[in-house]
Protein backbone atom coordinates (compact mmCIF):
# COMPACT_ATOMS: atom_id res chain seq x y z
CA UNK A 1 0.00 0.00 0.00
CA UNK A 2 0.99 3.59 -0.97
CA UNK A 3 1.94 5.86 1.83
CA UNK A 4 -0.49 8.33 0.87
CA UNK A 5 -3.27 5.43 0.86
CA UNK A 6 -1.37 4.52 4.01
CA UNK A 7 -1.87 8.16 5.34
CA UNK A 8 -5.49 8.65 3.72
CA UNK A 9 -6.64 5.36 5.44
CA UNK A 10 -5.01 6.37 9.18
CA UNK A 11 -6.74 9.67 8.89
CA UNK A 12 -10.35 8.09 7.93
CA UNK A 13 -9.86 5.93 11.07
CA UNK A 14 -8.88 8.49 13.11
CA UNK A 15 -11.32 11.09 12.03
CA UNK A 16 -14.62 8.59 10.48
CA UNK A 17 -14.41 11.05 7.02
CA UNK A 18 -12.03 12.89 4.78
CA UNK A 19 -13.16 15.40 1.73
CA UNK A 20 -10.80 16.92 -0.89
CA UNK A 21 -9.64 19.84 0.72
CA UNK A 22 -8.60 18.42 3.84
CA UNK A 23 -6.64 15.92 1.89
CA UNK A 24 -4.92 18.24 -0.28
CA UNK A 25 -3.86 20.83 2.88
CA UNK A 26 -2.89 18.44 5.50
CA UNK A 27 -2.02 15.30 3.44
CA UNK A 28 -0.97 17.04 0.37
CA UNK A 29 -3.57 14.05 -1.53
CA UNK A 30 -4.56 15.77 -4.88
CA UNK A 31 -6.16 12.94 -6.32
CA UNK A 32 -8.24 11.88 -3.95
CA UNK A 33 -10.63 9.78 -5.59
CA UNK A 34 -8.46 7.28 -6.81
CA UNK A 35 -6.72 6.77 -3.34
CA UNK A 36 -10.07 5.87 -2.08
CA UNK A 37 -10.54 3.54 -5.15
CA UNK A 38 -7.09 2.17 -4.18
CA UNK A 39 -8.58 1.87 -0.52
CA UNK A 40 -11.69 -0.08 -1.76
CA UNK A 41 -10.01 -2.22 -4.16
CA UNK A 42 -7.68 -3.65 -0.94
CA UNK A 43 -11.17 -4.06 1.02
CA UNK A 44 -11.81 -0.99 2.76
CA UNK A 45 -15.76 0.03 2.80
CA UNK A 46 -15.48 3.71 2.05
CA UNK A 47 -18.79 5.51 1.59
CA UNK A 48 -19.26 8.89 -0.62
CA UNK A 49 -21.10 11.58 0.28
CA UNK A 50 -21.93 14.09 -2.23
CA UNK A 51 -22.19 17.58 0.11
CA UNK A 52 -22.59 21.32 -0.82
CA UNK A 53 -19.86 24.03 0.27
CA UNK A 54 -21.08 27.48 1.34
CA UNK A 55 -20.71 28.79 -2.20
CA UNK A 56 -23.17 25.93 -3.75
CA UNK A 57 -20.32 23.76 -5.15
CA UNK A 58 -20.47 20.18 -4.38
CA UNK A 59 -17.92 18.00 -3.45
CA UNK A 60 -16.98 14.34 -2.00
CA UNK A 61 -16.90 13.45 1.51
CA UNK A 62 -15.73 9.76 2.07
CA UNK A 63 -16.94 8.03 5.41
CA UNK A 64 -15.02 4.70 6.48
CA UNK A 65 -17.04 1.90 7.42
CA UNK A 66 -14.80 -0.69 8.37
CA UNK A 67 -12.83 -3.40 6.43
CA UNK A 68 -14.93 -5.93 4.56
CA UNK A 69 -14.67 -9.16 5.75
CA UNK A 70 -14.03 -10.69 2.41
CA UNK A 71 -10.84 -8.52 1.82
CA UNK A 72 -9.47 -6.46 -0.95
CA UNK A 73 -9.22 -8.24 -4.44
CA UNK A 74 -5.64 -10.41 -4.94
Amino acid sequence: MSSQNLEILSHLKQFGSIEPKVAWGRLGVYRLASRILELRQSGHRIETIIEKNNDGKRFARYIYRGESLQGGKS
